[in-house]
């Protein structure tokens, strides 16, 4: 019964949050990262640590459709007129992300573990936020065209980096040698299986309703 009063408390605070910034033309998500602030254990506390955690399978469905949003979201003749573009670019959002934080935390005199893992987990964008404030404000244009597919492959970028980064620090806490394996092959097998798994899943998913729309 608590789990769905917290939920209750959860959706209606992000509505009246949200709709409060709208008024001063502020994206609604930003309603939701204050309120979680506010709700959560570091403030009011109000949303106990531990049915956080119980709530994190809403997270991951939620995570499901923004991904799935996005990919029937993409053109295909937009992505060729793109081309190598959208590779070019997110390589460079990602890749020097990670350098810019590892190298400002080891000028500041953190460890080079605490730096990879930092600077790793930099390299990555929400997508969830990029695509809300896009429906929210109805963008249309090159530049949503772009940025739609960029934030997408931005994901497999950071996966690999975050894999090469993640082996590093351990081999250095550890001392051990490197295993090339589990520090570039495994984050590529992820990538391809993920790929793979969601191409079938499309295409069965096509085929079912192709055959609903025929029967009704």
């Amino acid at each position: 019964m608590k789990y769905l009063l917290y939920l209750a408390i959860i959706f209606l605070s992000a509505m009246i949050v949200a709709n409060i910034l709208g008024k001063f033309r502020l994206p609604e998500v930003t309603g939701y990262l204050i309120c979680g602030v506010i709700l959560g254990p570091s403030l009011l506390g109000i949303i106990p640590k531990d049915y956080l955690k119980d709530f994190e399978i809403l997270s991951t469905v939620a995570l499901s459709f923004i991904a799935f949003n996005i990919g029937s979201e993409m053109d295909l003749n937009s992505l060729k007129a793109l081309g190598t573009k959208i590779i070019i670019i997110t390589f460079f959002e990602a890749f020097m992300a990670f350098v810019s934080v590892f190298t400002v935390m080891i000028i500041s005199g953190q460890s080079m573990v605490f730096a990879l893992v930092l600077g790793a987990i930099s390299s990555a964008t929400a997508p969830a936020a990029t695509l809300m404030v896009i429906k929210q404000y109805r963008a249309k244009g090159p530049l949503v065209d772009t940025l739609m597919p960029v934030v997408a492959l931005d994901d497999a970028f950071c996966i690999m980096i975050f894999g090469i980064a993640s082996t590093l620090a351990t081999n250095l806490l550890a001392g051990s040698s490197l295993d090339i394996f589990h520090m570039v092959l495994l984050p590529i097998l992820e990538i391809i299986a993920a790929l793979v798994l969601g191409l079938v899943l499309g295409v069965l998913s096509s085929i079912i309703t192709k055959k609903i729309k025929k029967s009704t």
